[in-house]
């Protein structure tokens, strides 16, 4: 077929019709085999005609969404308006200089990204290419070192020319003959196949590298001059760098006086949920390097380096002129990139995304066996295709049909027929792609997967209790796992729903999300067995499985009576989780009328025409950060005045709401009604609840215990021991991702136990707490399955967010408790080996927290961050607090600096918490916080009273008093000025200490110095331990501790009179 035959029409763009129409897909393709150069396998069979926002048109005229952004560049959609209008706008009047010219775009995209950057990448040029821009850089670290060695890792991508290629050892090194001279090659991280492990099996990434670097040491000529490396391995297999390496790596480059060059040609710019990645991990490397995401497909690089390193380079000749350095028309598309990221909030938009496109890809994990990893971060995801999730063997030969479903399918995820790319999807969609966009893409992945032969479905609960055995000679269904008869549902067991859909369930009741009041069965509903449910323990719920399997399988005699006394939820063989049905209230016991029914309407009457309003304050101020109630069902029904509410439930739900009552405009005219006395009301409640729980007992338990302000520690300590064995018998401390329950109500009983461990691992209580770390396995919250449908919005995203960093947080306090509470004297050397430990997991949590929640300038616009910090801060002195505690108690003799060390340490934690305290404004007093914060406030403010008294050193004395007289004035200001409860309580335990050691603090240094006076040879107070003007102070204020009643004093037994 000749050319003219298979030539194509150029036609005006439109919003329906590519930029090419009547194509001979066939001809065209026949012309390209012998007229195009083959560079790096055979090329895609579809002949693409059109490209625009996250779609892509072939010439078939199919329209096939993009998982990849073209090449990884297309950070926001292909064919945008405003990037289309300023290359049309610069192609006319300004597209190519000579090299050494400046333009207003090139200034303007260099002041604009040098303004993202971290400071030390202060200066910019702009290249074509990402192998361009490495190369260029890779030139700077040798003429900046003077060394000529490049370290990279083994499975990099950086490029394909000189330096770059050289770096490369990804794929395209067999047969061109010797590289750069001086390149040496790491281990590259992969955590899912790295044979460095813990002994628990973990990663062990730390050995790995140094195992490197001792290799490199021994190879290197001497002349190390730079690493470079990627934030996620994408060509290698979208391994993401471990937390903690870029440090740790940057260590071994200053040790070895080399610079750190950071590849982000498809990190960058948002892709990853920040604007870059070197953001995770807190880490400024000396050279950084952009290119694909920065031109949103355009030809554009960019080297960035400190001011320092430029100008040395310039200094000595640094020289890397090409045709298109600085070109004027991709600086403006560079330029205009970051204006729209920073403008609609981009880096945002990719993280929240890429959290979904995470849990679905999990989920597709769970369905299919060929899945062996997921994972990546923000909007750029790999999944791991295998033969065998045991052997991990990979299955590049699935992934290349996969590849060719998925595109038949209408996505593209991986068009690459290399083998080395075909066993892991890349997939990285624009950053701009709508919430049905995604959830479109996955529904393709899915629909490959299940109609690909070879991705082994994994047989699901569901599907399994549809499947029939063969008959027996009686003629009775014998099921293979358990009986096929539908499980009983109560209104408290373990599972309240069979549904499966995945999404909201629009017609869902309270009885499905456990509101419902127990008691409401019995009244209103006789015909339901008033009956609760019990989880039975691992052990037992085999045996039970088998009596069941029988009974069910033999047929029953006539007259009979026995009913089912189990039912499963999860048939799992190797984890059955099997509920007895027990009476729900106590044979005998009185229940003439509903729990809470009473106070509740004294507390609707109290509230009066505001009732709604107060509702409102709930879901409003504490649910969004505490979000533990299945807020949309919750409306539904209340708005609806049914009476199948928990009465004790509404009740705690009005209680909480009152510390918020001046917040709101329509409520603030009116007097704040008695706090105290609606609390009761609702204590009252709870307590008439707890003779009949079930699950919307366990909501009010919740509630009550974070609720405002705190009335009584005793009442609250009970409470929380009783919502631990509740929920234990309701079995939530099981993970219920494989019962036969809809994910909404397998996201319920997640966070619902979550709230329970919270509140079981405040160490406000001063008792230990219930729940071990190996008695339960359920997942930490995803954000999925805590917002309510159709509250997606920044406010409450980043509330529930807070909600999961305080889980994780609430994780590494339930490893630390166990050496608070414990009444051994261990070694010292076991309690600091421990203690670094805990340090270390503290240190890794604070590290990975989003940039939002480090940001001061954000930290006022999200509910609950500052309650969650004061709580990391609390955390951090409880370590020191036991730090100290064992050197002073330990059986083995300490040296008396070790434990000065550690009191000066606790006593630099105590002043940053009230340093953080000190800086927080009105609008801060106003988020959600944790009732135990006051505990927190108090501890920090007892041991600087504590350290003011037994120091003898001067200086820390009066350090102590300050910080102690700057909490004190701004408590009042918080109390007096804004009504903050939290101070209100603070103040009443620690005023009065503060003003008698003010007062006491004034009186000694009066008389110090009358007697300084009456003998002028007298040395100055508080240089020795024996100096007689400190002798009143300490025997004038020793008694000050006394005074403190409990909870705020109970754990000072560590402070005794080491130093006397």
């Amino acid at each position: 077929m000749s050319q003219s035959q298979a030539s194509a029409t150029l036609v005006p763009t439109s919003e329906s019709l590519p930029l090419y129409q009547n194509i001979d897909g066939k001809a065209m393709r026949e012309n390209a085999n012998s007229s195009i150069i083959r560079f790096g396998g055979n090329f895609s069979s579809e002949i693409i005609v059109g490209a625009e926002g996250v779609y892509i048109y072939t010439a078939d005229g199919r329209k096939i969404l993009d998982f990849t952004s073209g090449q990884m560049s297309c950070l926001i959609g292909h064919g945008h308006p405003e990037i289309v209008e300023a290359i049309t706008a610069h192609a006319a009047k300004l597209d190519h200089l000579f090299s050494g010219m400046l333009s207003p775009p090139v200034v303007e995209l260099a002041q604009k990204l040098t303004s993202l950057t971290p400071p030390g990448l202060d200066r910019a040029m702009f290249l074509n290419t990402g192998a361009e821009s490495n190369e260029a850089a890779i030139k700077m670290a040798k003429l900046y070192t003077g060394k000529y060695e490049i370290v990279g890792l083994g499975a990099s991508w950086h490029g394909m020319t000189g330096s770059a290629s050289a770096s490369t050892y990804h794929s395209g090194r067999t047969g061109y003959g010797p590289c750069m001279p001086g390149n040496q090659v790491l281990p590259s991280p992969n955590a899912y196949r790295s044979i460095f492990r813990h002994a628990d099996g973990s990663y062990d990434w730390e050995t790995e590298l140094n195992y490197g670097w001792n290799s490199i040491d021994q190879q290197s000529t001497g002349s190390l001059a730079a690493v470079i490396l990627e934030p996620i391995l994408s060509s290698g297999g979208m391994h993401v760098l471990p937390k903690g390496y870029m440090k740790a790596m940057k260590k071994h480059c200053e040790k070895r006086g080399m610079l750190l060059i950071v590849d982000e040609a498809q990190t960058g710019i948002g892709r990853c949920g920040s604007m870059f990645a070197i953001e995770h991990d807190k880490c400024t490397p000396d050279i950084l390097t952009l290119s694909k995401t920065l031109g949103n497909g355009l030809p554009l690089a960019a080297v960035v380096t400190s001011a320092e390193i430029e100008e040395t380079c310039f200094d000595r000749g640094y020289l890397f002129y090409t045709t298109h350095v600085n070109d004027p028309l991709p600086a403006a598309v560079g330029a205009k990139v970051l204006d729209i990221v920073v403008r609609d909030n981009l880096v945002e938009r990719s993280r929240v995304a890429g959290l979904r496109l995470n849990v679905e890809l999990k989920r597709l994990q769970e369905k299919y066996g060929c899945i062996g990893d997921v994972r990546g971060r923000g909007l750029m995801a790999g999944e791991e295709i295998v033969k065998d999730r045991a052997t991990k063997e990979p299955a590049p030969e699935l992934g290349a049909v996969l590849t060719e479903k998925l595109t038949e399918l209408g996505l593209s995820a991986n068009l690459s027929t290399k083998k080395s790319f075909g066993g892991v999807f890349s997939i990285a969609p624009p950053i701009t792609i709508t919430d049905e966009e995604l959830t479109d893409g996955i529904r393709i992945f899915e629909e490959a997967l299940r109609t690909t032969p070879g991705t082994m479905p994994i047989e699901s609960e569901a599907s399994k209790t549809r499947k029939h055995t063969t008959p027996n000679t009686n003629n009775i269904e014998v099921p293979s796992v358990r009986s096929l008869k539908r499980p009983r549902i109560l209104d408290s067991s373990p599972s309240t729903s069979l549904r499966h859909d995945n999404s909201f369930p629009e017609d869902s009741t309270a009885e499905q999300s456990g509101l419902q009041s127990p008691d409401y069965s019995r009244q209103e509903r006789p015909n339901v067995n008033d009956k609760s449910s019990m989880i039975i323990g691992t052990i037992n719920a085999k045996d039970v499985q088998l009596l069941e399997q029988y009974m069910e399988s033999q047929a029953r005699p006539e007259k009979s009576k026995r009913g089912r006394l189990y039912d499963t939820v999860s048939d799992n063989p190797k984890d059955p989780v099997i509920y007895l049905s027990v009476p729900r209230r106590r044979e005998g016991l009185s229940s003439s009328e509903r729990a809470g029914e009473k106070q509740k309407e004294i507390l609707e009457q109290i509230q009066g025409p505001n009732v709604r309003e107060v509702v409102n304050l709930y879901f409003r101020h504490i649910h969004p950060s505490f979000p533990i109630i299945d807020e949309h069902n919750f409306n539904q029904l209340y708005s609806k005045g049914d009476k199948s509410l928990s009465p004790a439930l509404i009740c705690d739900i009005l209680a909480s709401s009152l510390v918020y009552w001046r917040h709101c405009p329509n409520l603030k005219r009116f007097p704040v009604p008695d706090q105290r006395y609606c609390w009761n009301l609702a204590v009252e409640s709870l307590q008439g609840d707890f003779l009949a729980p079930g699950l919307s007992t366990l909501y009010a338990a919740l509630l009550d215990l974070s609720g405002r302000p705190i009335i009584s520690i005793t009442g609250n300590t009970l409470t929380s021991g009783r919502s631990v064995a509740l929920a234990h018998s309701l079995g939530l401390n099981r993970d219920p991702s494989r019962w036969r329950i809809s994910d909404h109500e397998k996201s319920l009983r997640t966070r619902l136990w979550w709230g329970v461990l919270i509140h079981d691992r405040c160490f406000a209580h001063g008792v230990p707490a219930h729940i071990r770390r190996s008695e339960y396995d359920v997942p930490l919250p995803t954000l999925k399955g805590l917002l309510t449908e159709g509250n997606h919005e920044i406010l409450r995203i980043r509330p529930a967010e807070c909600f999961m960093l305080l889980c994780e947080l609430t994780e590494i306090l339930g490893d630390i408790l166990p050496l608070l509470y414990d009444r051994r004297c261990r070694p010292i050397t076991e309690t600091n080996k421990l203690l670094r430990q805990l340090e270390t997991n503290l240190g890794g949590w604070e590290e990975s927290l989003p940039q939002w929640a480090t940001n001061k300038s954000n930290a006022e616009q999200v509910s609950g961050l500052s309650s969650l910090r004061l709580g990391f801060l609390s955390v951090e002195m409880l370590l020191c607090r036991i730090a100290f505690h064992s050197a002073t108690h330990s059986p083995e003799p300490c040296l008396k600096e070790v434990k000065a060390y550690h009191q000066a340490m606790l006593r630099e934690c105590a002043k940053a918490i009230i340093t953080f305290l000190t800086s927080l404004t009105e609008q801060n007093l106003n988020e959600f916080w944790m009732p135990y914060s006051a505990y927190h406030i108090c501890s920090a403010t007892i041991i600087l009273l504590r350290c003011a008294i037994d120091t003898t050193d001067t200086e820390t004395a009066e350090s102590c008093k300050s910080s102690l007289s700057e909490v004190k004035q701004w408590l009042d200001w918080a109390h007096t000025s804004h009504h903050w409860d939290l101070a209100e309580i603070c103040l009443a335990q620690c005023a009065e200490p503060i003003e008698r050691l003010n007062m006491s603090s004034r009186s000694t240094a009066t008389n110090a110095r009358e007697n300084r006076t009456e003998q002028p040879g007298m040395g100055v107070a508080g240089e020795s331990v024996g100096d007689p003007t400190t002798a009143p102070f300490l025997a004038d204020t020793e008694s000050l501790m006394n005074g403190l009643e409990y909870p705020f004093v109970d754990l000072w037994d560590m402070f005794e009179q080491e130093y006397e």
